[in-house]
């Protein structure tokens, strides 16, 4: 059996490579990245870091997914709405630069 992220559809096929960033842990300055019309986010990061997904703006916090230091693929999740941002945060006090692409 083979799992799918989205039906290939000719013409539809898109990169948006973000701008590397890099963010401390401090809450408000969280990076929020808009992943609306998007199916899927590619992140390397060098530290360990925060994210979470949703419809609005949020700064990163205790509650969200910490993430090991490497290189991800991640589907966006579409159940949240029409809109859809992604936040992450630096998870300790070390800086974690982020390289986001999104496809």
């Amino acid at each position: 059996m083979v799992n799918s992220v989205g039906t290939f559809q000719p013409n539809t096929l898109q990169w948006s490579v973000q701008t590397a960033q890099t963010v401390d842990n401090t809450a408000a300055n969280t990076k929020h990245y808009t992943c609306t019309g998007f199916r899927v986010v590619h992140i390397h990061a060098n530290q360990e870091f925060l994210i979470n997904f949703g419809t609005a703006e949020a700064n990163c916090g205790a509650n969200d997914l910490e993430v090991e230091a490497g290189s991800y693929s991640l589907a966006i999740p579409d159940a949240i709405g029409d809109d859809v941002i992604m936040n992450l945060l630096a998870a300790s006090s070390d800086d974690v630069t982020l390289r986001v692409v999104l496809s």
